[in-house]
Order: structure tokens, then sequence, then C-alpha cells
């Protein structure tokens, strides 16, 4: 049935500052196929379809190999689709208005349904029926969110911690033509790099390197140098 609803592409940019359908699964890690905004009944649904699903925590038992997330679009970023966009660009290691939900399809990833969340309080006045007294009542506005974290391949889901765009681009750019050892060098002595223990600490034990070399973000030839296949981001 038409609706006569145009069904808006599904992103996380320019939210306006200022209730999910319920699934068993509470966290659970797969790979995620589709993307696909609805027209419903309460608005536009973006419905995300998983397959390969581990579960992890489910409030019962869940033996199916996919999973379908719906979570209402939303214009607001205090909304649960704002903090799925939080979530997804602290994964892809992008502001909100950046994230391109494309490179997170065709990725295992975690999900996690996140219940009572507190979105914040409102207040109102009501008046005493018996006394026609007036008082401000303060009610708390909360609801359900799903969060992501860990995406296959995503050089932040690497790194404990948020880490900026722009220095793991330098980072990884250092390793371009080097050897390991070079590269450590090269970039431990970087000034931002010492201003970030947890990044320091990822290139040490070789997450970071080896992470992105299993992602097919760098190889390294015959010769032990490390070069650049494709863009991390």
């Amino acid at each position: 049935m038409t609706t006569g609803m145009e069904v808006p592409k599904p992103s996380f940019k320019g939210l306006k500052s200022g209730g999910e359908w319920r699934t068993p699964l509470k966290k659970f890690r797969g790979r995620l196929k589709s993307i696909t905004p609805k027209a419903e009944k309460f608005g536009t649904m973006v419905h995300f379809g998983s397959t390969e699903v581990q579960v992890i925590l489910s409030d019962t038992p869940y033996l199916y190999p996919i999973a379908d997330i719906s979570i209402k679009y939303s214009e607001q970023e205090n909304s649960g689709w704002g903090k799925l966009g939080d979530s997804y660009a602290k994964a892809m290691g992008c502001s909100r208005d950046e994230v391109d939900l494309g490179k997170a399809v065709g990725k295992l990833q975690t999900w996690e349904r996140k219940d009572n969340y507190l979105f914040g309080t409102r207040s109102s006045e009501v008046t005493d029926p018996n006394t026609g007294e007036k008082s401000t009542v303060k009610e708390e506005m909360k609801g359900t969110v799903w969060e992501v974290s860990d995406i296959e391949g995503m050089v932040s889901s690497l790194i404990p911690g948020a880490v900026p765009k722009s220095l793991l681009d330098t980072v990884i750019g250092l390793m371009d033509g080097r050897n390991q050892n070079a590269w450590w060098r090269a970039a431990l002595t970087n000034e931002d790099v010492k201003k970030d223990a947890k990044l320091q600490d990822s290139i040490m034990n070789n997450t970071l390197l080896e992470g992105l070399k299993a992602a097919g973000t760098v190889m390294e030839d015959e010769n032990g140098i490390l070069h650049i296949q494709d863009a991390p981001f």
C-alpha cells in the first residue's frame, strides 16, 4: 500500500538538538547485510538486517542466524536514531555527520540494546484537585537505544577510546614505504602521538598493524616493507 510518505535516505548528518521495536536480543555480533527504510504507521522505521548472528545476551533463547533491528528514524540528536549515530561515529573514528552507513554494510559488528536509557527530564505543572495548589513535577524521559561497536576492519575499533581521525590518518600514512621498526620510530616520535597513551600502546603491541593487515588496509611485502592498500575509512 502506498502511503504517499517520502522515505528519506538514512543519515546521521545535521540532527537537530533538542522506541525501537522490541526483540529478545540484547547483545549480539553479526554481519550487517542490509539497511532498509520503510514508511510505517508511526513514522519511518529503518531496518538493519544482519546474518551470521552470534548471540551474546538475549532476554529469551534466540536460535536464529539472522536478526532485524528496527529503529525509528528521527531528525533529533537526542533520540534512539541519534544515539545509534553516536555509536557508529565512535566505532568509525569520525564525527556523526561524517558517518557513512554504506561502509558498515557487509562487515561484522557488535550490537547492544540498552533499556531505560535516560534521554533527559521534562517539567510540567500540576494542580492539586483538593487544594488548588500548583506544583512542578519532573518526569524522566526514558527509552531503548541500540549501540554499535567493534566494526570489522574499522581502525577505531582496534584502539580503546576515541582517537581523532586526522591523527590516525597521519599514523597510518607513516607506514607506507617503511618497515615496521622505521614506522615505529616515525610514529612514536610524532608530537601528537606522544600525547595519546592508548594509541602508543596499540602501535607498540602491534594491535593496530595486525588489525590493518587483517582488514586488507596494509600489506607487508617479502622485504618487510609496509604498503597501504586502501583507505581505512
